[in-house]
């Protein structure tokens, strides 16, 4: 009797800590997306910034050999 009275409360606590684990899951996902987007934000910025000093190097190359 005891024995089942044990498994039952290792299974009735395993099952709560499943749904605590995706409550937890459910409130970190937004925020997981938004760190991502944020570092798809700061890579594109990155990029911009490598073309526009391109394009400045290239110009300066240009009056250079005028």
């Amino acid at each position: 009797m005891l024995n089942i009275l044990s498994v039952g409360n290792f299974l009735i606590s395993l099952t709560v800590t499943e749904i605590m684990g995706s409550a937890k899951n459910m409130f970190q996902e937004p925020y997981r997306v938004n760190k991502m987007a944020n570092e798809q934000i700061k890579v594109q910025e990155f990029k911009n910034h490598i073309r526009v000093y391109r394009k400045q190097e290239q110009s300066v190359k240009e009056w250079y050999q005028k």
